[in-house]
């Protein structure tokens, strides 16, 4: 029978939203044969215990994903199964209430456990290019894994894993469930968006500040700094692993050398600063768009280093007193993180590796996600608002 891509059980479309009882639901499947690393077979389903909180939000956001469906995988959203304790439970509230423990859930359709784990681990990269961060109350590399539902493969699963910390029943999402799902299969789309994810993820596990902690007023200045030698290490390889999503993505400065500096006196190469920009509009960054680059307290670290590869930079609009952020284009931000990476973590490493901060690793790791999910084209979430307001004043 010829693979189909029309024919997989679950499209990403609002009308085929697999959140149904689990007869209806498991029919179409029987009827599918799908295509999965070339060779046609009959798909098996996984459970990952990632849930969003309703399915009224998930028909929302699936506007914005045409399709679930990656390489070598489909997700597929269905009723969460609670356990026997779940279920207990349920018994003891009202009856219209009950829907709650069981929300959809994001299930994966592949061939075997191989293809549907390496699913669940890009589900988790995906997770933390949204996040900008290790996911919120999740620790280690495996937290979310492809559930066997097949009762045969479900024992083997428990058998093999009855060693591995115990795997959480639900991992109940306050919103986006349906962006790191959508992502995830966009990023399994090619290698190199593949590996770009997981270099992120690597790169925030060695050191992850949370986006709160950066609101001005929120932590003092000494918050970002350890005098731990073993610290710097840290975000000296943090830093590294970034700039390979830079790197994935041929985004790095190209063409300079000790005779032919990128920046001189604050005025770039023109023909580097060209060969750059038309490389980043080729993912949609303008030559006019800039980024925030972090900078807290009087310390100086490596900051000359950097606005000598500068061309222009402002205070953000919410700069303060040791609250120091700047304002840079694109351009500046990656020839910065360009010296970071060759000068502090990948060569002349103790030339430099004292002034090191997790801020220098923080800024690479918002450069690289930023230039990562522009290239696979996210539905940035204000664009989702200025469609929504148009929609809503022309009446679509």
């Amino acid at each position: 029978m010829p693979c189909n891509p029309d024919s997989v059980a679950f499209r990403g479309t609002p009308a085929n939203l697999a959140v149904m009882p689990d007869a209806k639901a498991a029919r179409p499947l029987a009827q599918t044969v799908e295509c999965f690393g070339g060779m046609s077979t009959q798909p098996r389903i996984y459970r990952t215990g990632i849930c969003a909180l309703s399915e009224q939000e998930v028909t929302a956001d699936l506007r914005w994903w045409p399709s679930l469906r990656g390489s070598g995988f489909t997700f597929e959203f269905r009723p969460h199964v609670p356990t026997t304790e779940r279920k207990e439970a349920a018994k003891t509230i009202r009856p219209r209430f009950r829907k709650s423990f069981r929300p959809p859930e994001v299930h994966i359709l592949a061939s075997d456990h191989e293809r549907a784990t390496s699913a669940a681990l890009l589900l988790y990269a995906s997770h933390a290019l949204i996040e900008a961060g290790v996911p919120a109350k999740v620790v280690g590399w495996e937290p979310y894994r492809a559930i066997p539902t097949a009762r045969a493969e479900l024992r083997e699963f428990l058998e093999m894993s009855r060693y591995d910390p115990p795997t959480q029943s639900i991992y109940l999402q306050s919103a986006g469930v349906v962006d790191v799902a959508g992502l995830a299969a966009r990023l399994s789309r090619r290698r190199k968006w593949t590996q770009a994810a997981y270099f992120h993820l690597a790169s925030v596990y060695l050191v992850n500040i949370d986006s709160i902690d950066l609101h001005p007023g929120e932590r003092d200045a000494s918050f970002f700094h350890t005098p731990h030698l073993m610290h710097r290490v840290w975000e000296a390889q943090s830093l590294f692993a970034a700039f390979q999503v830079v790197e994935l993505l041929d985004l790095a400065v190209k063409g300079a050398r000790a005779d032919r500096p990128s920046v001189v006196a604050k005025k770039w190469d023109p023909g580097i600063r060209d060969n750059l920009e038309a490389r980043l509009g080729k993912i949609g960054i303008e030559p006019t768009q800039t980024m925030s680059w972090a900078v807290r307290g009087r310390r100086k670290g490596l900051r000359p280093k950097l606005l000598d590869r500068t061309s222009e930079s402002r205070p953000s609009r919410w700069a303060s007193g040791d609250i120091k952020d700047e304002t840079i284009p694109f351009v500046d931000a990656i020839n910065r993180a360009h010296w970071l990476r060759s000068n502090v973590s990948a060569h002349r490493t103790s030339n430099f590796l004292s002034k090191l901060s997790p801020l220098d690793a923080l800024n690479v790791q918002h450069l690289a996600r930023r230039l990562l999910m522009n290239a696979v084209s996210f539905p940035w979430w204000d664009n989702r608002r200025t469609a929504k307001a148009r929609s809503e004043v022309e009446g679509l």
